[in-house]
Parts: structure tokens; C-alpha cells; sequence
């Protein structure tokens, strides 16, 4: 499926029979997007009061693929980087300065899919950009359960202190 879909967007610039993010929309819908971005976009060029949560400085949380990296040296001979990211709506530039560039290099590549957290960097006549703070990857969900066997001897009432114990350490299941 990922073969196809890279051919189809190679080949027509465009994805058909299906998303390679399709498998992750779950964990996207909950993050901002890049029609967020474009929105945001709109609103600075008609003049109009931003009613938008976001605004230039503002830390976003971003999921999607790598499509494009390019790397670039800086005056310290240091290697940083202008990424295309694109999500189920479209593609944004993530600036990736040296130290964040050096420690996820191994994540920001071609065809990785990553969760970026940045803030929108947004200057005139420009599409709105994110500096890239943090990079981790983007993985399914798992559907973990967590089964508790009690004995039947129990008091009444240790269905409820399970639970505040529950509560309190959430865990990751």
C-alpha cells in the first residue's frame, strides 16, 4: 500500500486510492493542522481581528509525513534544516534549527512520519512556518488492556479503592 501510494504521488503529484496518514487520523484530529495554519493565514491577509487561537509565537503540536528535507550549513559550519511536512490537508515548512536538528536528525527524514512540537513563526507576503522545539515519532495507538484478578474473599469495597489507585497512576494502558 505504501509502494502504491508513493507512486501515485510521484506520478501524479497528488495521493488516490488513499492517504499514508490515513492509519494515524485518529491521533491527528486532536492536533492542529495545516488548514489551521492556512486559516490563520487568510485571516492576517484580509486585515481581519484575529478570532483564531493562533497567532505568530503560538506552540502548536503538528503531525504528519516528511515529504521534503533540505539541509543547510550555518555561519558555524553547523547543519540545519527546512523541512515540508504535510498532513491530511496540506504541507508547512518547519524551520529545524542545529541543536534540535542534531538530536532528531535520524527522525527528520524523507518519508518518516513524525508529531512536531514548535511555534508558528508568521512574516509578511509569507506562508505561516513552525521552529521546530521537539520531534518524536508517530506511531498507532495500541489497544492495551489491563486485567486485575481478585480473589473471592475480598472486602466489598476494593472495586473503589482499585479505582482511586487507577486514577491517581494513570499509566499509559
Amino acid at each position: 500500500q505504501k509502494i502504491l501510494l508513493s507512486m501515485e504521488k510521484e506520478t501524479l503529484g497528488v495521493y488516490i486510492s488513499g492517504h499514508p496518514l490515513a492509519e494515524y487520523k485518529d491521533i491527528l484530529e486532536n492536533m492542529t493542522t495545516t488548514l489551521d495554519l492556512q486559516s490563520l493565514k487568510h485571516i492576517e491577509d484580509e486585515g481581519i481581528g484575529s478570532s483564531t487561537y493562533l497567532k505568530d509565537g503560538s506552540k502548536v503540536e503538528i503531525g504528519g509525513i516528511v515529504v521534503e528535507l533540505k539541509r543547510k550549513a550555518t555561519r558555524n559550519n553547523n547543519m540545519m534544516a527546512f523541512i515540508s511536512l504535510e498532513d491530511l490537508y496540506g504541507t508547512v515548512e518547519l524551520i529545524v534549527f542545529p541543536t534540535i536538528f542534531k538530536k532528531y536528525s535520524t527522525l527528520l527524514e524523507v518519508d518518516k512520519t513524525v508529531i512536531v512540537e514548535g511555534r508558528i513563526s508568521m512574516k509578511e507576503e509569507e506562508e505561516p512556518k513552525i521552529i521546530c522545539n521537539d520531534v518524536r515519532p508517530l506511531v498507532k495507538k495500541q489497544d492495551k488492556k489491563l486485567y486485575l484478578k481478585l480473589s473471592k474473599g475480598r472486602l466489598p469495597d476494593v472495586g473503589s479503592q482499585i479505582y482511586t489507585i487507577l486514577q491517581k497512576y494513570r499509566g499509559n494502558i
